[in-house]
């Protein structure tokens, strides 16, 4: 079983949301939010096989090439990528190859998480067996808005989490061990932004960190539950939502999980955790 060795947090994109007062909380009304897409990529033992895990893939290659047709007009205008923001370019930088990246593990498959799956044509990924049925489905209009089938055509090596094994996890969350991984890196039940939607636990020297995914996206909803994030980004986690009971409870729980110092908790787009835990752009 593997076991992590470093984890480096890149960032495979990028959103830049208009009216920055009202989208992210500070900065002029007609600046734009510096939202990032936050992938970690995971450099395991060597012992237990090496190789490389990444959780989410943020945009590809194609998809900064030609944001129009991969990414839609939304995504087009508010986000995207510069070249070599991809986590191919990550990976490379770091001095590996597409070969070595052995497991993805997804939080989600919307287009700013999943469209870097195929320039890793031979990782296993592991995702949430609802969230995969949605994503090859597409029957609801947000479906079809949130997920391309683009990003799936090379026909991933899917490894759907074994839901009926799930383990608890700092008390109150449901997790799912990941094949070929160690118990140092679990996939973690948070319901209600998408149909299967999980987060990432890992267990460091430090301590626990959990990446929540869109469980959330500002952090203020982690600082207490009486914060609240701008209205906009609100209104945007609401129009994305799967089950707004579901979320709302996933965010209670990622509220008391903070609090009394459980894991460092830290969502997709979040720029501040992004920066704190030494971000890579």
């Amino acid at each position: 079983m593997s076991s992590v060795l470093l984890i480096h947090h890149i960032s495979c994109g990028f959103f830049r949301t208009p009216f920055a007062a009202l989208s992210y909380g500070q900065g002029g009304i007609l600046a734009r939010g510096p939202y990032v897409i936050h992938c970690l990529l995971i450099e395991l033992d060597a012992e237990a096989g090496g190789g490389l895990a990444l959780v989410d893939t943020g945009l590809s290659e194609r998809d900064i090439e030609n944001p129009l047709l991969r990414l839609g007009i939304g995504m087009t205008l508010g986000g995207g990528a510069t070249r070599g923001m991809s986590a191919l370019r990550h990976v490379q930088r770091l001095g590996f190859q597409a070969g070595d990246v052995k497991h993805i593990l997804m939080t989600h498959l919307d287009k700013d998480h999943a469209g870097g799956l195929e320039d890793f044509p031979g990782a296993q990924v592991h995702v949430h067996p609802a969230e995969l049925r949605a994503a090859m489905q597409r029957r609801r209009l947000i479906d079809r808005q949130r997920y391309s089938g683009l990003h799936f055509s090379h026909k991933p090596n899917w490894q759907v989490l074994d839901t009926q094994s799930a383990r608890k996890w700092q008390e109150e969350f449901r997790a799912f061990t990941v094949p070929g991984l160690s118990e140092k890196i679990l996939m973690v039940d948070l319901p209600g932004h998408s149909a299967g939607h999980c987060g990432v636990a890992i267990e460091t020297i430090r301590g626990w960190l959990l990446h929540c995914g869109d469980a959330v996206y500002h952090g203020s909803w982690l600082q207490s539950a009486k914060r609240r994030p701008p209205l906009l980004i609100q209104g945007v986690e609401m129009l994305l939502q799967s089950d707004a009971r579901a979320r709302a409870l996933t965010r209670a729980k990622l509220q008391r999980l903070t609090a009394r110092g459980g894991a460092k908790v830290f969502a997709s787009h979040d720029p501040v955790a992004f920066k704190e835990l030494g971000g890579m752009v």
